[in-house]
């Protein structure tokens, strides 16, 4: 596979790049959503330094659990704060409400989690694999839960631009689940700050609202 340290960085910086000129274009209102291609790369070059670190290592498992703050505790609730700052439709916006509860509820159970279970950071056929010993059924309810917090957020914005940005999201988390099981959490999160350069776009668009409102 393709994944490297060059691929983490390269993709970090590039995301810096996009999230900086979003925020050029943001509104007080739209920071939140703004700042998503550099949380990012933030997390992207986290996983850059995991490429470089030996394996197990303390070094390795400290950058593991940096990772894991992004995936586990700060997508589920984040994501639908960002959209819920940015709606203005009301009905909308009662929605992204209880999104925002969903997630707080998935990064509270992950936390717990990770309390109870330490991570095992392993690298395997390209990617790296971030294994929690939980059972089958609360990893499937899991993901389906977070899936719903994380990418609905998205799909329910009243924003067309964001519901597109959200089937990206779910058309990678599908990738990765099919071909990438083993490193699920790494390649999505690949692949999804990878989708989040299209912020920048949302941001274009909204620039030339006179026109596009809707997006």
């Amino acid at each position: 596979m393709c994944f490297s340290v060059a691929a983490s960085f390269v993709v970090s910086g590039s995301l810096g790049v996009a999230g900086v000129a979003s925020l050029g274009l943001a509104k007080k209102s739209e920071r939140m959503m703004a700042l998503v291609p550099i949380l990012f790369g933030i997390q992207q070059a986290i996983e850059g330094l995991q490429w470089l670190a030996p394996h197990p290592s303390l070094d390795s498992q400290v950058l593991g659990y940096a990772y894991l703050f992004f995936a586990f505790l700060l997508w589920p609730t984040y994501i639908p704060a960002a959209a819920y700052a940015l709606e203005t439709n009301q009905k909308h916006k009662k929605l992204l409400s209880w999104m925002f509860r969903l997630g707080l509820f998935v990064s509270t159970g992950l936390l717990v989690t990770l309390i109870m279970y330490k991570p095992v950071i392993s690298l395997s056929a390209g990617h790296f694999v971030y294994a929690v010993p939980v059972s089958p059924l609360a990893l499937v309810l899991g993901t389906i839960v977070y899936s719903i917090a994380v990418v609905g957020s998205l799909l329910i914005s009243s924003r067309r631009s964001l519901q597109f940005f959200g089937i990206f999201i779910l058309a990678a988390e599908i990738t990765a689940a099919t071909i990438f099981p083993s490193g699920f959490v790494s390649v999505w999160c690949f692949f999804a700050a990878v989708s989040s350069a299209l912020v920048y776009l949302c941001f274009y668009l909204w620039s030339k609202r006179s026109r596009l409102s809707s997006w």
